[in-house]
């Protein structure tokens, strides 16, 4: 005997036969070597449960690891998304440094509320080609 199991005193509870079936079909799922550690394990559990404050440490480990996953996967996928925008944002600033030198303030007020005015329409998804389709087909009703 290891000097855990000697520090173990017997104590002796009914179990219901439901109670019984679950140990017996859920105890190959944990690490416990016995059906007294078991029931020690899901005490414990338990406990933390109605006792959070004082058990913090039987399951902080398990749920701290889940949310720093979630958390990385979320800082992924919005570097990701940001870097998008910038080479979007990128090809916008390069156009208008290129065609834009003459441009009055009215159109460029003009050019910023139908830039909102898309953005808002596509939920905030807008690429340098939608734009260049949205311009040219605003130029040919002006045209006809």
């Amino acid at each position: 005997m290891n000097r855990k199991e000697k520090r173990k005193k017997g104590h002796y509870f009914y179990l219901s036969d439901k109670a019984n079936t679950l140990i017996d079909s859920h105890i190959a799922q944990t690490s416990a070597k016995s059906r007294s550690d078991f029931v020690c394990d899901a005490i414990d559990f338990y406990c933390c449960e109605l006792d959070s404050d004082n058990h913090r440490n039987v399951i902080t480990t398990e749920m701290s690891r889940v949310i720093r996953d979630n958390i990385k996967n979320l800082e992924n996928h919005l570097a990701h998304i940001l870097f998008k925008l910038a080479v979007e944002q990128a090809k916008i600033n390069l156009v208008l440094a290129d065609k834009s030198f003459d441009m009055e303030d009215k159109e460029v007020s003009a050019y910023g509320n139908a830039a909102y005015d898309i953005v808002r329409r596509n939920n905030g998804f807008i690429s340098f080609e939608d734009a260049i389709a949205d311009a040219r087909s605003i130029a040919e009703s002006d045209g006809d």
